[in-house]
């Protein structure tokens, strides 16, 4: 009835589909720039953590690029309040969702910086540009996310899948 071919095809599927939800992304080497942003630990809650909508997060654009980059020189994560994101990203903060909490952090992006999966958990966040096939050339980036709770520890990289 099938194929030999077909059930192998089929099993690594599963398998693949299986390890790409119960685990953080493998990471390639261009991926790890401690100096940026950490890879995620062993440790991290990836089972327990929580999606983020994409309405709660947005990169910031080439035109506010410059400035989100001279803030975050210093420290991975800076909280901003509602009147910082508006009077310093306005064009960020007007695709964004209402939040009590904003926080300006550092990320990856490529060229195109389309795709991105974001999941929160504990004041841990962990955010990877995803892309189909091997990882492209990855920049340093900037996001803004609206997360009620504290954003303590970033996580990031890129997620090339199949």
């Amino acid at each position: 009835m099938f194929s030999t071919r077909t059930l192998s095809t089929a099993a690594a599927l599963v398998a693949l589909l299986s390890a790409c939800a119960g685990g953080p992304p493998a990471l390639p080497p261009a991926a790890r720039d401690p100096q940026w942003v950490d890879t995620e630990p062993a440790d991290f809650p990836w089972a327990s953590a929580e999606n983020v909508a994409g309405a709660r997060y947005a990169r910031v654009g080439d035109n506010e690029l410059t400035r989100a980059m001279e803030r975050l020189r210093a420290a991975p994560i800076v909280a901003l309040s509602k009147q910082q994101l508006d009077a310093d990203f306005p064009a960020t903060a007007a695709i964004l969702a209402d939040s009590e909490r904003y926080h300006l952090v550092r990320g990856f992006s490529d060229p195109t910086g389309v795709a991105y999966s974001l999941r929160y958990a504990d004041g841990r966040l962990s955010l990877y540009h995803t892309e189909m096939g091997p990882c492209a050339t990855l920049v340093r980036s900037a996001f803004i996310v609206a997360i009620d709770g504290p954003v303590r520890e970033i996580y990031g990289g890129c997620s090339g899948a199949m």
